[in-house]
C-alpha cells in the first residue's frame, strides 16, 4: 500500500545535513522499508525547529519564539508506514489514517488539529520548547508543531482562509505561523529531491525543520481625546481634527513618499455627551510620527491647549492626543465641513467633503 504525504526541509545531525519528512510540502511515497528499519527502534529521536528563513533569523531572535508539540498519532508500522490516531484526535482519524490523503489535505489536517486542540483546551505533550536546538521526543509519531511568541498570551489569530495560526513579535515586526504536521522518523531525499521511504537511505531520527512565517510591519493605534471645560447646551458642538502620519518616525521625514496616513475626523458634543469624546485610529505602523491638529474648534469654543499634538506610535501602548476647549461666552451658531481623505493608487489622496451642521 502507498501513502502520499507532504514534507518541509529537515536536517539530520547524526550523519550530516539531510532532508526528512514534514507533512506540508514535498510529495512522499511510503512503501517498502529497508532491512535496517528495525535498528532504529532503540535510537533516541529528536526534532529541532528553525523558526524562519536565514533572512528572518536576526529579527526572530527578538521575537521570543517557542514551540508547542501535540502528538496526533503514533507510528505502529513502517512497512507500510501507518499511523494510529490518538484518542483525543479521533475526529481526524479518517484523514490521518487514509493512505491516499493528498498534500493539500494534509495542510487541512494540520489546521483542523490545531483548532480542535484550541477549542477543547488540549495540552501539548511538550510545551514552550526552545527553537534552534534539539527537542527530545519520547515516541515515533505524527506531531503538530506550533510556533508562537512566549510573551504573548493571546497568540492565536484567524488567518485569511478562515483557519487559525499563531503570532510572535519583536519591536517593529510581526510573524505569523501556520500549524505544521511532521512525521518522525523520516528519510533522505532520492536523486530527484523527493522524500521516499522506500529509497535505500537510512531512517532519520534526528530531524530539523525550517518554518516559513509570514512577516509584516507591526501595527498599533493612537487615540484622540477631546474634553470640554464648559458646555453651551443650546447647540451641539462639533470639533474637527486633521491627522497626518509619516515613516520612519520623525519630523525630518515628513515627505510625501513617507506619508502612511492622512484623514480628517469630527467629534460632536451634545447634551448626551457634554464632557468627553474620543476617537481611536488603528492600523498605524509602529514608530510612525503622527501630527494631530484641531483645525476647527466649533463656533462657540476656544482651545485651552495647543492646536497640534505630535505622537510616535508605540507597540504596546495606545498614546493619546488630548485637546481641551472651553465656551467663549459668545453664541455664534455654526457648523463644520469634514474633509475625508482616501488613498487612490492613480489619483493619490482624494478629498471628500462631509458637511456637519450644528446650528
Amino acid at each position: 500500500m502507498k501513502r502520499a504525504e507532504s514534507f518541509i526541509a529537515q536536517k539530520k545531525r547524526r550523519t550530516g545535513t539531510v532532508l526528512a519528512a514534514l507533512l506540508a510540502g514535498i510529495a512522499v511515497l511510503l512503501a517498502a522499508v529497508p532491512a535496517r528499519a528495525a535498528d532504529i527502534t532503540q535510537e533516541p529521536i529528536s526534532l529541532t525547529v528553525i523558526p524562519g528563513s536565514a533572512t528572518q533569523l536576526d529579527s526572530l531572535k527578538e521575537a521570543n519564539v517557542v514551540v508547542d508539540l501535540y502528538q496526533i498519532a503514533t507510528v505502529d508500522n513502517l512497512n507500510p508506514y501507518h499511523f494510529t490516531t490518538i484518542e483525543k484526535y479521533a475526529s481526524l482519524k479518517s484523514q490521518v489514517e487514509d493512505p491516499n490523503v493528498t498534500n493539500e489535505q494534509w495542510r487541512e489536517v494540520a489546521a483542523k488539529a490545531f483548532k480542535h486542540a484550541v477549542d477543547n483546551g488540549l495540552t501539548p505533550v511538550l510545551q514552550e520548547q526552545p527553537v534552534n536546538q534539539p527537542i527530545i521526543l519520547s515516541s515515533w509519531g505524527l506531531y503538530l508543531v506550533i510556533a508562537r511568541g512566549s510573551d504573548i498570551s493571546d497568540y492565536v489569530r484567524t488567518l485569511d482562509d478562515g483557519s487559525i495560526g499563531t503570532i510572535a513579535r519583536n519591536g517593529k515586526e510581526q510573524f505569523t505561523f501556520q500549524p505544521e504536521l511532521i512525521a518522525i522518523p523520516g528519510k533522505d531525499p532520492d536523486e530527484y529531491g523527493k522524500i521516499n521511504t522506500s529509497n535505500p537511505g537510512d531512517w532519520q531520527t534526528e530531524v530539523t525543520i525550517t518554518l516559513k512565517p509570514d512577516q509584516s510591519e507591526r501595527e498599533s493605534a493612537i487615540e484622540i481625546v477631546k474634553t470640554l471645560s464648559t458646555y453651551e447646551t443650546k447647540d451641539p458642538a462639533t470639533f474637527v481634527f486633521q491627522i497626518e502620519a509619516w515613516l520612519p518616525g520623525g519630523p525630518d521625514d515628513k515627505k510625501p513618499e513617507n506619508k502612511v496616513y492622512s484623514n480628517t475626523i469630527a467629534l460632536t458634543f451634545d447634551e448626551s455627551s457634554p464632557v468627553l469624546q474620543s476617537y481611536v485610529i488603528d492600523g498605524l505602523p509602529v514608530d510612525a510620527y503622527v501630527e494631530v491638529t484641531e483645525v476647527y474648534s466649533g463656533a462657540n469654543y476656544r482651545l485651552t491647549t495647543d492646536e497640534t499634538k505630535t505622537i510616535t506610535v508605540a507597540a504596546d501602548e495606545i498614546k493619546q492626543a488630548v485637546f481641551d476647549n472651553t465656551y467663549d461666552d459668545k453664541y455664534h451658531g455654526g457648523g463644520s465641513v469634514v474633509n475625508l481623505f482616501e488613498y487612490d493608487e492613480n489619483k493619490g489622496w482624494v478629498n471628500e467633503k462631509i458637511f456637519d451642521e450644528s446650528n
